[in-house]
């Protein structure tokens, strides 16, 4: 949700597409319409005059906001702890539990159970339908966040992997913009 209805990583994509539209079409043209997520670790390299692009949007945008850079953040402040999960891993490991609770469930009506098994399992049972219930919400949105930004990029984190480098990138160029001045 972070990455669709954060305002400020709209208005940096919007001058990271007019930059780009400028640079390859110059004044006039229609230009691109979108780019690629990938594209934003260009950013860091791509040159616009005697500085990087990733230095010019900090410019730009600390002139209009100077805490910018602290808005950004905190509007994508789950991106970086998305980037790190693995949804492999996180699959398997949904997998394995359904497993165990199937296994528990076997080996209780295979022979008279405690009222404590018999509570456990019902417990477990609950646990089985929320998990795969939030899993399967989780991975949807995913799903929808990558076809929002009308990417294929799989596994999910990668997608979150990409916007959270950028906003350490950014953060740490305008850190070093506001050291240099």
């Amino acid at each position: 949700m972070e990455a669709r209805s954060s305002q400020e990583l709209r208005k940096v994509l919007a001058i990271i597409l007019r930059v780009g539209n400028y640079v390859n079409h110059g004044s006039g043209g229609t230009g691109a319409c979108a780019f690629s997520i990938e594209t934003l670790a260009t950013t860091r390299s791509f040159k616009v005059g005697n500085m990087s692009m990733l230095q010019f949007l900090c410019v730009t945008l600390r002139r209009a906001n100077p805490n910018f850079v602290d808005e950004l953040s905190q509007s994508l402040r789950h991106v970086p702890a998305a980037a790190r999960e693995k949804s492999v891993d996180l699959q398997s490991s949904i997998h394995a539990f359904l497993h165990e609770v199937e296994f528990a469930q076997k080996e209780v009506s295979a022979q008279p159970a405690s009222e404590g098994a018999a509570t456990l399992l019902t417990n477990l049972s609950s646990e089985t339908a929320d998990i795969q219930d939030a899993s399967g919400k989780a991975f949807r949105a995913c799903k929808d966040l990558l076809q929002f930004f009308c990417t294929a990029e799989e596994p999910y984190e990668c997608f979150f992997l990409h916007l959270s480098d950028f906003v350490a990138s950014f953060r740490k160029a305008w850190k070093d913009g506001l050291a240099a001045s």
